[in-house]
């Protein structure tokens, strides 16, 4: 890309909001804008208005998905608590509980690789379920 010097006039601040809260990254936003990253760099440096569109649009695109994944986790979906107790809440899998039936369960460290006998319970359990 060509340099061209870029006025604060020729910028629509509510466009690099967006592009910015869409979760584009800051060469992407140059990119989109038809600027070379170093000039974008400039701008978020001396442009205290371009700076605070980039910063206000990465905010809202955190807050708008941390929001739908919030609603995920409370509707119950096991996924989105899971990534969430994970992320904000500090839990970490040492170890997985399987129940191999309904009298017996088994604990394996996480990052341990299964015996072949403990492979097979963990089939046969989830073919119970499954």
């Amino acid at each position: 890309m060509g340099a061209r010097h870029i006025k604060p006039e020729m910028l629509d601040y509510k466009k690099i909001e967006a592009f910015a809260a869409r979760g584009l990254t800051q060469d992407q936003i140059a990119q989109a804008l038809g600027i070379c990253h170093s000039s974008f760099y400039k701008l978020k440096k001396n442009d205290k208005q371009f700076r605070e569109a980039v910063e206000r649009g990465m905010a809202k695109g955190v807050a708008e998905i941390a929001n739908q994944l919030f609603k995920k986790a409370q509707s119950g979906d096991l996924g989105a608590i899971c990534f969430f107790l994970k992320t904000k809440g500090g839990f970490r899998e040492d170890k997985v509980v399987v129940n191999v039936s309904q009298s017996a369960t088994q604990t394996i460290d996480a990052g341990a690789t299964l015996t072949d006998k403990q492979r097979e319970e963990l089939e046969k359990a989830l073919d119970e379920v499954y």
